[in-house]
């Protein structure tokens, strides 16, 4: 709840995207500890909720990007946290074959969004 309405308050389509790709990387880190407690189906449903936001951030970037809106210094966070989020779940579905699917589609977002700069 407090994830979404914070997300209200940010204007800007470059800071919604950064905003949406900070709750991915988010959402990365708790599967992977839901992993590692053996919460596999909870694991699944992060990992859900990390692809829709790279997904919704990857948009988010193209509008921007379309409406010759300025990416400013959030193109190096958001691009940053993409590489990363792609490494770490290309890491982990070498060490899960459960979630492995789900990982490598949050990846492959990830990839999406990084390539998008």
């Amino acid at each position: 709840f407090k994830e979404n309405v914070r997300g209200l308050f940010i204007f800007g389509k470059p800071q919604k995207a950064d905003y949406k790709v900070f709750l991915a990387v988010k959402r990365v880190l708790e599967a992977e500890k839901l992993i590692k407690e053996n919460k596999k189906d909870l694991a699944n449903k992060s990992l859900g909720v990390a692809t829709q936001d790279l997904t919704e951030a990857a948009k988010l970037i193209e509008l921007a990007k379309a409406s010759k809106a300025s990416l400013g210094t959030v193109s190096q966070n958001i691009s940053t946290r993409a590489v990363n989020i792609e490494k770490l779940t290309r890491w982990l579905a070498t060490k899960d074959s459960e979630t492995k699917d789900k990982l490598l589609e949050v990846a492959a977002k990830a990839k999406e969004v990084h390539v998008k700069f």
